[in-house]
């Protein structure tokens, strides 16, 4: 338990310091009053949708409820909770690429402490150290994008494809509970996530193209 509180630790003061160095080269006119209300959505959503699919995989029960946890259903909520904020504030503004960095080195460091913990465990494979990996390998992907530019204003719903597939690939040599055709609730969950943030991802990008070519 204390390999996952510290590593836990560690991967939220690491995304906060890259969160604040990120926050200096993205602008946007919001007021103090939307921050708030926008923060208040994400983490809302994020605590709510981090339940769901748990409470799903293994039923009501208190210890599940106050002790489980899915980034996986947390992004998802996360997302749904600042877009309703948005909505509601009328807020246009895009800011998503600023949380991809500190959410694959918070990530990263996390699944180090799932891996000493126990938890998100496979009996044959290390799946937690895989997932490290891969966000790992995302954070360097993404900070090439960041500094070249690239593909500006679609990197969450890219994100969101690839963190996806590799876990709709993932769930076969893991634990969780099949819950229907053999899938389990976040293969269910990817296969309506991939094409929805693929959706978004083309919007963001192509239509870009298309207002500076027009």
């Amino acid at each position: 338990m204390i390999y996952y509180i510290i590593f836990n630790i560690t991967g939220v003061l690491s995304a906060l310091f890259i969160s604040k160095k990120m926050r200096k080269g993205f602008k946007n006119n919001l007021t103090p009053h939307q921050r708030l209300q926008n923060l208040a959505g994400l983490i809302t959503g994020a605590i709510i949708g981090s339940k769901i699919p748990v409470i799903i995989s293994y039923g009501f029960h208190l210890p599940v409820i106050f002790t489980s946890k899915s980034i996986y259903g947390a992004l998802i909520g996360a997302y749904i909770g600042i877009n309703i904020s948005k909505r509601v504030n009328g807020i246009k503004t895009n800011f998503g690429d600023m949380y991809i960095l500190p959410l694959c080195m918070g990530v990263f460091w996390g699944k180090f402490g799932c891996y000493f913990n126990g938890c998100c465990a496979s009996p044959d494979y290390p799946i937690q150290i895989w997932s490290a990996g891969f966000h790992l390998l995302l954070f360097f992907f993404f900070y090439y994008l960041h500094t070249k530019e690239h593909l500006t204003g679609g990197h969450f719903a890219l994100y969101m494809i690839l963190y996806s597939l590799f876990r709709f690939c993932s769930e076969f040599i893991r634990t969780e509970p099949q819950i229907l055709f053999n899938f389990t609730i976040y293969q269910m969950m990817a296969m309506i996530i991939t094409p929805y943030f693929i959706y978004v991802f083309s919007q963001r990008i192509f239509k870009k193209r298309e207002r500076a070519y027009s």
